[in-house]
């Protein structure tokens, strides 16, 4: 069975408690967007090493739940439902790169979020480059 397909399924508690955890602490802290997605990669590491999930498709059921819990509470935060597509794209290309084997959620998720990270850490990092620039050539704030 293809990874996209499948009907939702409900959070187990420990994960719907995590989920609950990490939406009151974004709501308090009012974070950047960075941060956020800082966040969501920390909470989706926790959250999937926590797991049993053997294969690519119990492994994006559950991301795609706990994507779905966050959007439900968070409808504002764009970038965590961002992250939760990119890792459920990293997964479900490992898995077509490795459809001959049983995919092994765990070497392959930690593979995965890591890049999802630095991936999201060197854009970030380029952003506030350019926006540095701007200040140091026009001697002024944006803003």
């Amino acid at each position: 069975m293809s990874p996209l397909s499948g009907p939702p399924v409900e959070l187990g508690e420990k994960h719907a408690e995590l989920v609950v955890k990490f939406v009151a602490n974004i709501r308090n802290s009012k974070p950047d967007s960075r941060n956020v997605a800082l966040a969501t990669i920390t909470l989706l590491e926790q959250i999937i090493s926590d797991s049993n999930s053997a294969t690519a498709y119990e492994l994006c059921t559950l991301v795609r739940g706990v994507g779905r819990a966050m959007g439900r509470a968070l409808p504002q935060q764009l970038v965590a439902g961002n992250i939760v597509r990119r890792v459920l794209r990293a997964v479900r290309d490992e898995y077509r790169n490795q459809a001959d084997q049983q995919l092994v959620a765990g070497n392959i998720v930690r593979r995965v979020l890591r890049a999802v990270r630095d991936e999201y850490r060197n854009q970030a990092d380029q952003v506030m480059k350019g926006i540095q620039g701007w200040i140091t050539q026009t001697g002024t704030k944006p803003g």
